[in-house]
Formats: C-alpha cells, sequence, structure tokens
C-alpha cells in the first residue's frame, strides 16, 4: 500500500522555510509513531514562489541582466544575498538559468523538492540528537512534469475537446476572431453545454516582464475558500497517516447523453456543484476503522457500495 500524504503547502501564503520543514518534519514523525515508515509527498513545482524569502530573491534576480554568479552576490541586497548563500549550489544555478520567454526565472527548473528535503533532513538529525525521533530517512525524487498531464483522456476529457474544437470552427466560420473558446454548464448532459468566445484581453492583467508592465494571462492559484480545498481541508490530516486512496478501475468511453456517461473529476465537480459523493467523509472514516481493527463489516459495506457504483455507471 502507498501512503498518499498530501502537503499542499500554498495553503499559507505567508509560509517561511522554517513552517514548510516542520509540517513535514511533523507529518513524517506522525506515520512513523503508527509503524508507517512510508508515504509520498507532493510538492508544486511554483512552491517556492509562495516562500517570502525567496519571493523577494526572485523578484530580484528578475530585474538583473548579468546572471554570473558573483556579479549576482555583488548586486543583491544584504537580506536576498543571506538566502542566496544558504542555497545548495545546484539550486543557485537553476536560479541563475536563461529565463523565460517573459524575462522570468523558470521556477520549474528549479528543484524545491530537493531543498525541501534537505531542511527536512536538517531537522530530523536535530531531533534525533535529542531523542525525539529514531527512524530512517531516505527520499527517492520523482518529478512528474508533463507525465502527469500525458495519461489516456477520460470520457469527459475526450468530449470537452471535442466540443471546444468544434465551437473555435463555428466562432470562425461566424467571423469571431480574438476569442478563446468557452464550454460552460459542464455539470450537465453534453447536450445541454453552452459554448461561446472568451476575448483574450477578458483574461489578462498587468505583470512586469523583462523589467517593463506588460498584459499576460493572470495565474491559475489554489482558491482556499472554495470548495475543493476546504473538503480537501477536512480529510487531510487522516490522509497524511492512513492509507487512503482509491482505484476507479479503467476508463471507459462508452455511454449516452448523460452527465453520468462523462463523469467529472472531483475538483471540477466540487467547483460547479458543491458536493461530491466520492468525497463522503463516512467513507473515510469506515477506512479508517478497518485499519483501526475496529469495525471489519464496514469494509464490507465500504467495497460492496463502490463496486455496485461503478457497475451501475459503466457496466450495467
Amino acid at each position: 500500500m502507498i501512503l498518499i500524504m498530501m502537503l499542499i503547502i500554498i495553503n499559507t501564503i505567508t509560509t517561511t522555510t522554517t513552517t514548510i520543514t516542520t509540517t513535514t518534519t511533523i507529518t513524517t514523525t506522525t506515520t512513523i509513531t503508527t509503524g508507517k515508515n512510508y508515504g509520498i509527498v507532493l510538492i508544486p513545482e511554483g512552491l517556492i514562489e509562495f516562500i517570502p524569502e525567496f519571493n523577494a530573491l526572485i523578484s530580484e534576480i528578475n530585474e538583473l541582466t548579468d546572471l554570473n554568479e558573483a556579479a549576482v552576490m555583488s548586486k543583491l541586497s544584504p537580506e536576498n544575498k543571506k538566502v542566496f548563500e544558504f542555497l545548495p549550489s545546484t539550486i543557485r544555478a537553476q536560479l541563475l538559468l536563461d529565463r523565460d520567454p517573459h524575462g522570468n526565472v523558470q521556477v520549474s527548473k528549479i528543484e524545491t523538492e530537493k531543498l525541501i528535503s534537505m531542511c527536512v533532513e536538517s531537522r530530523l538529525e536535530e531531533l534525533r540528537s535529542s531523542g525525539g525521533y529514531d527512524g530512517s530517512y531516505n527520499p527517492q525524487f520523482h518529478s512528474f512534469g508533463y507525465e502527469g498531464r500525458s495519461g489516456l483522456p477520460s470520457h469527459f476529457d475526450a468530449t470537452y475537446c471535442y466540443v471546444l474544437g468544434q465551437n473555435v470552427a463555428a466562432l470562425m466560420s461566424m467571423g469571431q476572431t480574438g476569442l478563446i473558446s468557452s464550454v460552460t454548464d459542464l455539470d450537465k448532459p453534453v447536450s445541454e453545454w453552452s459554448c461561446g468566445g472568451v476575448p483574450i484581453t477578458m483574461m489578462c492583467n498587468m505583470e512586469r516582464r523583462h523589467g517593463k508592465m506588460k498584459p499576460v494571462i493572470k495565474k491559475a492559484l489554489t482558491e482556499l475558500d472554495n470548495t475543493p480545498f476546504l473538503t480537501f481541508k477536512e480529510q487531510r490530516a487522516d490522509w497524511g497517516v492512513y492509507d487512503l486512496y482509491r482505484s476507479p478501475g479503467p476508463l471507459q468511453f462508452f455511454g449516452g447523453d448523460t452527465a453520468q456517461s462523462c463523469e467529472l473529476s472531483i475538483t471540477l465537480k466540487l467547483e460547479l456543484d458543491g458536493k461530491d459523493s466520492r468525497m463522503d467523509y463516512n467513507d473515510v472514516k469506515a477506512a479508517i476503522a478497518v485499519q483501526q481493527g475496529k469495525c471489519h463489516w464496514c469494509f464490507c459495506w465500504w467495497w460492496w457500495y463502490w463496486f455496485y457504483y461503478y457497475y451501475y455507471y459503466y457496466c450495467y
């Protein structure tokens, strides 16, 4: 079994390296005390931008034209210079790589996971010396990058993209240009989806690029007050301790024109409808009870519930 320890650090935008290290360390030591010396930590690649110290450092580096390390060191402010010197040589080199097309540091090239792991390892050694930790720490790194979006499309993915393309053709046939294809009402049957076009300028805001203010499409960040995150927040403490995961089975590409035949992802379902039976906390509690050895019949009920759910929608 694989324990999924979801570490969504961006829930505290004002966090620091110390907070991240402490959070990861607590999660690690908690799973060890329950006899589970394993786990997976998921770290978003843009996390480093939300650590105040690094955000200030990256912002200052973005204004520099000479990216030679010695030249950068000589021009950094005292506070940012201290942060830069703290970083391992590999991370410093990644900060000074060629800029992206917008003239900014390529955040996706920075191995944030290794930086956090280094801090966690240092903290665990401090705990070990004081008798607060006696486990082993042997991290293995893997960057999903484009791999995470290169899997087979679901029935919804395929249908949604087909409709987007068909909508583009319809807009062009009507002489409408400068628009982004838009499809809404995705929680309804496909025949009831609404199509239209959104002006690109409606999605732009002014940001500093190459030292100048330019219109760019604003980044879509995790909204900490919306239903998907609040639903996750309710369960994440248990995800960090127990083996909680779901195997939905193989993708299915048949079904009529119904909302069920194009099943939405959990996140999109929560955004549109505000609820999703797949995130029912009673199922989580039932799974926990089984792992604690307190309720064997709960597992039977939980297992049959999901068996009939998928059988009815995909095989009946």
